[in-house]
Formats: structure tokens, C-alpha cells, sequence
């Protein structure tokens, strides 16, 4: 099954409400193309719970270092940047895992 791939957005301005935010996909999982610059911003709805796990690959002395961030309602979070050489898969994406999808938006920003 393919992953939901989450368009990168340019940071271009401060105001965060021209950032656009898509709902978690649990069932598919996610992914998104990674230079090492992007961020992911998570909004937890009101009744949001669950978490998002960011996947790490081995680096050179083969350590991995997922990332895992809880969600709780009402509350927003921001993780990143990626290292390339730790968290881009074989494809190029970085993959992000969540284990519900209940009122948990995600968006994906690249800072300049």
C-alpha cells in the first residue's frame, strides 16, 4: 500500500495561517521529501489523541533515532528538522507513522 505524500509548503511569510494543514492518515501512513530543512507542524483537535512516529534509518555506525511525539487535544507541535542520512528512506521520503488519525492535521513546512 502507498504512502499519503504530504506536499512540502516554503515558508515564505511569518503568519502561520497561510500554512496548510491535511489530516493524519493512519490507515495509509505518510511520507514527504526531505532536504534536511523541513519541519512538521502537528494540531491536535479537541478531541485528539494518539501519536506520530517519525522513522529513522541506521546512519553509518547503524544508530537509529526515531522520532515519537504524543498528541494531546488543543495543542500543537513542531518536530524536525530531518537529517537526510538519518530519517530518508531508500525512496528519498522520510516516513511518518501515527496510530490513530482521530483530529490530528499535519503540515509539512520547508524553512529557508
Amino acid at each position: 500500500m502507498a504512502r499519503t505524500e504530504i506536499a512540502v509548503q516554503d515558508f515564505l511569510s511569518h503568519d502561520v495561517n497561510d500554512i496548510v494543514f491535511t489530516a493524519a492518515d493512519a490507515t495509509n501512513d505518510m511520507a514527504f521529501e526531505n532536504t534536511g530543512k523541513e519541519v512538521i507542524i502537528l494540531k491536535g483537535g479537541s478531541s485528539a489523541s494518539g501519536s506520530m512516529t517519525v522513522a529513522s534509518v541506521a546512519d553509518s555506525y547503524r544508530r537509529t533515532g526515531d522520532v515519537v511525539q504524543s498528541v494531546a487535544a488543543d495543542t500543537d507541535y513542531f518536530s524536525g528538522p530531518f537529517p537526510p542520512e538519518v530519517f530518508n528512506q531508500s525512496d528519498g521520503l522520510v516516513n511518518i507513522d501515527f496510530d490513530t488519525d482521530t483530529d490530528i492535521s499535519l503540515a509539512v513546512v520547508r524553512m529557508k
